[in-house]
């Protein structure tokens, strides 16, 4: 302690670093960060590249807000139960 929570979220691109390929400052992304780094629940975060994705643009940052863990829990309860 102390802990801040958090696993996913949602943001505008602050900042890249030298070898960021995949997003420039200004985009809307979202992400999961990884699981040694748990505190999403915060203004700014620092988080590596090969977590995030850009948001398409037919969806506004708070239902892209909403796609993050319950997508990744419904997608991977999905998976688990093909066959």
């Amino acid at each position: 302690m102390p802990l801040i929570l958090g696993n996913d979220y949602v943001g505008i691109v602050e900042d890249v670093g030298a070898d960021v390929k995949s997003v420039e400052i200004g985009r809307l992304v979202f992400g999961r960060i990884s699981k040694k780094q748990i505190r999403t629940f915060c203004e700014y975060l620092v988080d590596e590249e090969n977590n995030l994705a850009i948001v398409p643009s037919a969806l506004t940052l708070k239902k892209a807000a909403g796609v993050l863990l319950v997508g990744l829990t419904a997608y991977k309860h999905i998976r688990e139960n093909e066959s």
